[in-house]
């Protein structure tokens, strides 16, 4: 348990770090898109409003699990429970395979539509693809 505490204060280290540099690169960001286009802009806000909540929400819910050691107990038992890690290996998997294929179906739909935005999905299906294949090759060779 020792170790599940350790880990969970790693997270809490890192949430906050995250949460301490993210005004740092939300300024960054808006520099340089500074002569971008409005939707730019209200991207690169929402985008990092986003991650800040996000963040924040990490940093809450781990401290409060961190301090309650019921909630420390359950946790880990969520976590190291083989019917749990079962069920997030098949939704992943799952859900990979859906997105695949209805990404493929978006490619051949907005074919007719426009080219660069059939171009771009099927330019992200190929890359979701490569990526797909390239960490099973590589949980093939380490497991």
């Amino acid at each position: 348990m020792k170790e599940f505490r350790k880990k969970y204060e790693n997270k809490l280290k890192i949430s906050i770090s995250i949460c301490l540099t993210m005004p740092i690169a939300f300024f960054a960001a808006q520099f340089f898109v500074k002569g971008g286009s409005e939707f730019s802009q209200g991207l690169v806000t929402g985008l990092f409003s986003a991650l800040m909540v996000t963040t924040i929400f990490s940093i809450v819910s781990t401290y409060v699990i961190l301090h309650d050691d019921e909630k420390l107990k359950k946790r880990y038992i969520e976590e190291t429970d083989e019917r749990n890690a079962e069920i997030a290996k098949k939704t992943t998997q799952t859900a990979s395979l859906i997105s695949l294929y209805l990404t493929a179906i978006a490619v051949i739909i907005s074919g007719f539509f426009s080219e660069v935005v059939s171009i771009t999905l099927a330019v992200d299906m190929i890359v979701g693809v490569i990526i797909t294949v390239a960490v099973g090759t590589y949980y093939k060779k380490k497991m």
